[in-house]
């Protein structure tokens, strides 16, 4: 009971093809696992929809996650093609990709510089009010600023004090109007929690403090990127990482729902 698209790659529309399925595809064990992994997730995440006001029906969501390894081009094992509404309700709001792709999930390359901008396209069948949400904003570095850039109206807002943003549009393609653009603060939000991070000879601890709900995930990486540990800690205070790390420089990164925080450590030993 597995449903899914195929995306012809190749070809002039209308393009044909034949997609075969033979019996070697076949799983018979009767345990097929479809759930999601486990693990925590720490990745830095945008939701953003665009839907007439109005109408009172269902928005059109774009999906946004930064990831290390990520590029700015359609890459299919992380992103995914837009597919547009057929429904003139409901408006298309996609991503534009380097290499010209509409993406209604995009994986972007991790936030490192002190701003970056993301060219989002919208396409409506009927002039009406439209309204775009930032539904969703989690595990942002601390002190990143997230706006919506009206590039006719010059309107700059922050999506993390107003996320929603309406405005009166005409039926057709908006192409190079909007994005979303991410610039960093000096400070993050005032109850965002205290992190630390540190070692003692080979073992590695963290220490939380005035945590909203007194719990968030953690990550150890080493100065390549690996990933060495993933752990979610509950409760204010000190916690025991670990003693596997050998010596070296390592990461820790603590994710909240809304931001993230990341601490150097040295381990000699």
């Amino acid at each position: 009971m597995q449903g899914f698209f195929v995306h012809v790659s190749n070809g002039a529309y209308p393009v044909t093809a034949t997609l075969s399925v033979n019996n070697t595809a076949r799983v018979n064990n009767l345990v097929p696992d479809f759930h999601r992994d486990p693990a925590p997730v720490t990745a830095p995440l945008l939701r953003i929809t665009a839907g007439f006001a109005d109408k009172r029906i269902i928005a059109d969501p774009v999906v946004i996650y930064f990831d290390k390894v990520a590029t700015r081009a359609f890459e299919p094992a992380m992103d995914a093609l837009k597919l547009m509404n057929t429904d003139s309700l409901v408006p298309s709001l996609y991503v534009h990709s380097s290499d010209a792709k509409q993406l209604s999930i995009c994986a972007w390359p991790a936030l490192e510089d002190s701003a970056d901008v993301i060219p989002l396209g919208l396409q409506i069948k009927l002039a009406g009010w439209v309204t775009f949400n930032a539904t969703s904003i989690e595990r942002m570095p601390a002190g990143t600023h997230v706006y919506l850039y009206d590039a006719k109206t010059g309107l700059r807002q922050d999506l993390q004090l107003n996320p929603q943003y309406r405005l009166l549009l005409e039926a057709g393609e908006y192409e190079n109007r909007f994005s979303i653009v991410f610039s960093m603060r000096t400070a993050g939000p005032a109850s965002a929690g205290k992190f630390n991070a540190y070692s003692v000879g080979s073992k590695m601890y963290a220490h939380i403090t005035d945590v909203p709900g007194e719990q968030c995930d953690v990550t150890v990486t080493n100065i390549n990127g690996q990933v060495i540990l993933r752990k979610k800690l509950y409760g204010n205070g000190y916690h025991e990482l670990g003693s596997q790390f050998s010596g070296g420089i390592y990461i820790v990164s603590f994710y909240m729902k809304q931001h993230m925080i990341s601490k150097k450590v040295f381990i000699s030993n």
